[in-house]
């Protein structure tokens, strides 16, 4: 078998994998439930049919025209950047939440957890920076 779409080939094996190891550990720790078989069987599933994809030269080569169309590159751009300023504003608003609620109810953990979402949104600044400080040098 040769294989034309290395990603998908990986995608598919570690979701094959995952769902066949899903239903021994189940069985190890006596609590297998059936919305585990159904995961498990729902990943196999799914990890076949990138398995079969990235075996079939037709459709490994439909899905990187469609990977390099232009048109869903700037999608995937937009979505990326609107994404990236929801998880700002969100963390912004959180930060505030938590900080108001440990300030009235005179719990440090509330302080403790804006704290961590102060972190969060310094980080996210801080990569939005110099993400563009470097496409600006670039482009």
């Amino acid at each position: 078998m040769k294989v034309y779409n290395r990603k998908n080939f990986v995608h598919g094996l570690f979701m094959v994998l995952l769902g066949a190891g899903l239903i021994p550990l189940g069985l190890l720790r006596d609590n297998l439930d059936w919305r585990d078989c159904v995961l498990s069987g729902a990943l196999m599933v799914m990890g076949g049919g990138f398995l079969i994809r990235s075996a079939s030269k037709k459709l490994s080569k439909e899905e990187q025209v469609e990977e390099r169309d232009e048109r869903n590159r700037l999608v995937l751009l937009k979505n990326r950047s609107c994404a990236f300023q929801m998880v700002e504003y969100g963390c912004l608003a959180l930060e505030t939440v938590f900080f108001a609620a440990g300030k009235m109810a005179g719990k440090p953990m509330f302080i403790h957890m804006g704290a961590g979402l102060a972190v969060a949104l310094a980080l996210c600044l801080f990569a939005d920076l110099v993400t563009f400080v470097y496409y600006d040098s670039k482009l």
